[in-house]
């Protein structure tokens, strides 16, 4: 179970960190004022998601994959590693991204 977790909630945490990134390259390619300020807001409301509830998801996925890797069979092992992997990758992109965009770690 400790697997699926892991997996689930690397999911998460990648699915808002991915949501922000395409945010961004929408709102490079706005022309209007109008488009603009939209995109603008829609970065700055995505990024505070990802901040509060993509860091977090990160973490637990990272959590529940190191209890899957010590506690788990073969198939909820692999769940386990996939969700650590994908939960640190996003940590690692949300603290490159998204965290230096809000002032925060610097």
């Amino acid at each position: 179970m400790a697997g699926l977790a892991s997996l689930a909630f690397g999911l998460l945490a990648a699915v808002s960190l991915g949501s922000y990134l395409g945010t961004q390259v929408a709102a490079a390619s706005a022309s209007t004022v109008a488009m603009i300020t939209l995109w603008g807001t829609a970065v700055r409301s995505l990024g505070t998601m990802v901040l509060i509830g993509g860091a977090p998801a990160g973490l637990v996925a990272m959590a529940f994959g190191v209890v899957a890797l010590v506690r788990n069979g073969r198939i909820g092992k692999g769940c386990g590693l996939a969700g650590f992997l994908l939960g640190g990758v996003a940590l690692v992109w949300i603290a490159i991204a998204v965290a230096p965009q809000f002032d925060i770690l610097v």
